[in-house]
């Protein structure tokens, strides 16, 4: 059954994370060929007493990870329940709040509606080749492909078009603003979201809905995020506003192996975890190279997890808390 598979297949101190009642957690692996959704599965497949399968939320990073990780706690569960658990990645699971909420975000009865467009690479270069040509400014001098890159940088770090401009340094990042301001003002015109517009709205969402959000909060009462290193600061935001006070948070990474900077990972986001989520408890794993810990604090009486397992050598440490 799924707990005597959990019990062969972790070591103890895994078991230990699998098992704990509540925990803000997050786990590093330190190496990468450890498997980053060995963890999660058991965690999701193996809630404790009086926890609903389907009150848990697990997001990773790629549709791939999901399907996976879907897949190993489908094997666990077996038929033992008809409840499951959501897994899905940050962006499907923002589409699946905006297409059901997106209009509680209208300012009177103006704002996009739930039918909105998603555009793709080729959708955003059309637009702001469009508005290049509309400035008349020199595509091949300030290609579309760099302002779009830009623009992205500017929106994972939750940037707007006015505070761009205010940090801009030089005439091609003051151009970069006003274009960014365009290519927002033309997309809101076309009903249309691009790919970072996905985690930037449902925060906003989250943020300006407190029926939304508190809905959402009582829906996934308990949250797991793999990959937890490369987050950047929409992801980051969207995690604490769903675990609202509980701050039942899981979230499993290495900061090691953060290589996403370049598209706004924030290391600090799993270096800080003991700020955001203190008093964590902690478990140690010697299975890799380096020695592991997960903390995790002890909260009211519930199943809460926010667990964060990171390295200990090199000053890494991995954590949970409450």
């Amino acid at each position: 059954m799924p707990l005597a598979v959990a019990h062969r297949k972790t070591e103890s101190e895994q078991r230990a994370a699998v098992e704990a009642r509540t925990a803000h957690c997050s786990s590093c692996r330190r190496r990468l060929r450890e498997n980053p959704r060995h963890h999660q599965p058991h965690r999701l497949a193996h809630p404790r007493k009086g926890v609903a399968p389907d009150s848990i939320l697990a997001v990773t990073f790629t549709n791939k990870a999901a399907k996976e990780m879907g897949e190993r706690v489908d094997r666990l569960l077996g038929h033992s329940s008809l409840a499951k658990p959501l897994i899905a990645t940050f962006h499907s699971m923002c589409v699946r709040m905006l297409r059901r909420d997106i209009e509680a975000l209208k300012v009177n009865g103006e704002g996009l509606t739930r039918s909105f467009a998603i555009y793709d690479e080729n959708d955003q270069q059309a637009i702001v080749k469009q508005v290049m040509r509309r400035m008349g400014l020199d595509t091949k001098q300030l290609t579309p492909r760099t302002v779009l890159g830009r623009i992205s940088w500017a929106k994972n770090h939750m940037v707007d078009p006015q505070e761009y401009y205010l940090g801009s340094k030089d005439p091609n990042s003051e151009r970069i603003a006003h274009i960014y301001q365009s290519y927002k003002a033309e997309l809101r015109k076309n009903n249309a979201l691009d790919f970072d517009d996905l985690l930037l709205e449902a925060v906003r969402l989250l943020k300006v809905s407190q029926e939304v959000r508190e809905r959402y909060q009582r829906r996934y009462r308990y949250l797991l995020v793999d990959e937890y290193q490369d987050t950047n600061r929409p992801q980051y935001e969207l995690m604490k506003l769903l675990a609202g006070e509980a701050r039942n948070v899981c979230a499993v990474g290495d900061e090691d192996q953060s290589i996403y900077s370049w598209r706004g990972a924030d290391i600090k986001n799993i270096l800080d975890f003991e700020k955001e989520f203190p008093t964590p408890r902690s478990f140690a794993s010697s299975r890799t190279t380096a020695p592991r810990r997960t903390f995790w604090r002890p909260p009211e009486p519930s199943w809460p997890i926010t667990c964060a397992a990171r390295g200990k050598s090199s000053g890494r440490i991995a954590r949970a808390a409450r």
